[in-house]
């Protein structure tokens, strides 16, 4: 079965480099693996992530690993081109590069190049050739924020359920992930919780000068629309034409910047001008601020729901406020159970997102606060349980 990933892999990789000469987020995703500088350090500690969300989910855990194993040396690495050297804290990472594609000369050459103490994989991040080596090695392995359900494609062939079992241990979650191992004769997990509440938590006690957004805001109540598509500005236009009592904060999806377009027949400002313009609509041209928007709303509307999925509700639970996305939100269960709770509604037209607008008017915002609190201690239990570990050896 290795041999046969081997030589798939190998196919992928191929058909991946080929297209990537017509088409620039691949040609990133291609460069960006060339003549990487991997350093060599003493007790090197390799957490591997997909992307830029992944990353933001575990900072906080990699600060407090860092700070109880003063002496490890912090190796990142990363699947995705969204996250990039700019987005690392160089207080916490020693080293950072992209992973190499999963085959086995690769896995050998890096975890022979680093020789990791430890390795955490990150949610969905299971490379068999990876974890192959680093079981083969005796090298302490484990999976932060694993989550999983029956229908996932791990589940499919026993080869595959094998390189679960080589984790030392896998945080998981939520409960249903716990079920669905055990169902498939995994018993190496523990519940420890989701790691995005602590690291959402400790993101926002940074202390940011949003002198422009307080001064746009004024004293009028705000909605701040979070990483929108134009499928989602389709549904909140009329409310925006008609609602002078509001003022908006958009912010668009990184990749749909573009779609400012679809609202030029509407009076805004942008973030980045010093405009005195007194319209109710500023566009957030700056990356890396939406988080710290939040604080400033009533009502939050986050995209995605019309697309591939809703994106980081929690963000905005974190400062109270009631949420509203589209429909597409099944895959997420933090949706689900704050839809259950009260704390957020799903739209899927224009109809629907007034009522629901009109129903938050007056929303008791202890209670999306109480949900994030209760959600809080993911990165604590982890820790004890490696202390746990560490004791018992």
């Amino acid at each position: 079965m290795r041999v046969l990933y081997n030589i798939s892999l190998s196919l992928i990789w191929l058909i991946i480099k080929a297209y990537s000469l017509f088409d620039k987020k691949t040609k990133l995703f291609v460069e960006l693996r060339k003549n990487q500088k991997i350093i060599s350090k003493e007790n090197v500690v390799l957490f591997h992530c997909s992307s830029l969300g992944e990353y933001e989910s575990i900072k906080y855990f990699i600060r407090i690993y860092k700070e109880k194993n003063k002496n490890s040396s912090i190796f990142l690495s990363a699947f995705s081109p969204s996250l990039q050297h700019h987005n690392i804290d160089s207080n916490l990472i020693d080293c950072f590069f992209y992973l190499p594609i999963d085959l086995s000369k690769n896995a050998k050459k890096i975890i022979s190049l680093i020789n990791p103490k430890k390795v955490f994989f990150v949610k969905k991040e299971i490379w068999f050739n990876y974890i192959f080596e680093i079981s083969k090695r005796n090298i302490p392995l484990y999976l932060i924020s694993g989550k999983f359900k029956k229908k996932d494609i791990i589940f499919s062939s026993n080869w595959m359920i094998n390189h679960l079992k080589m984790f030392d241990f896998i945080f998981t979650n939520d409960h249903e992930s716990n079920d669905v191992l055990k169902s498939k004769n995994i018993n190496n997990y523990i519940f420890s919780g989701d790691t995005r509440f602590d690291s959402i938590s400790s993101n926002n006690k940074d202390n940011i000068n949003l002198k422009r957004i307080n001064d746009f805001c004024g004293d009028k109540d705000i909605i701040v629309f979070g990483s929108v598509y134009k499928e989602d500005l389709r549904i909140i236009e009329d409310f925006i034409t008609k609602n002078n009592s509001y003022k908006y904060l958009i912010a668009f999806h990184n990749d749909c910047k573009k779609n400012s377009e679809i609202i030029k027949k509407y009076d805004y400002v942008k973030y980045s001008d010093n405009s005195q313009n007194k319209a109710n609509i500023m566009i957030i041209d700056e990356f890396g601020i939406l988080k710290n928007l939040y604080e400033f709303a009533k009502i939050v509307y986050v995209g995605g729901g019309f697309n591939k999925g809703v994106h980081n509700i929690l963000e905005p639970i974190f400062f109270g406020n009631p949420v509203l996305f589209g429909p597409r939100f099944k895959n997420f269960n933090e949706a689900k159970k704050a839809i259950r709770l009260g704390i957020a509604i799903p739209v899927s037209n224009k109809n629907e997102f007034e009522v629901s607008v009109e129903k938050f008017k007056n929303f008791d915002r202890t209670k999306s606060r109480e949900y994030f609190k209760s959600n809080l201690g993911a990165t604590n239990n982890i820790m004890l349980e490696l202390e746990k570990q560490k004791n018992e050896k």
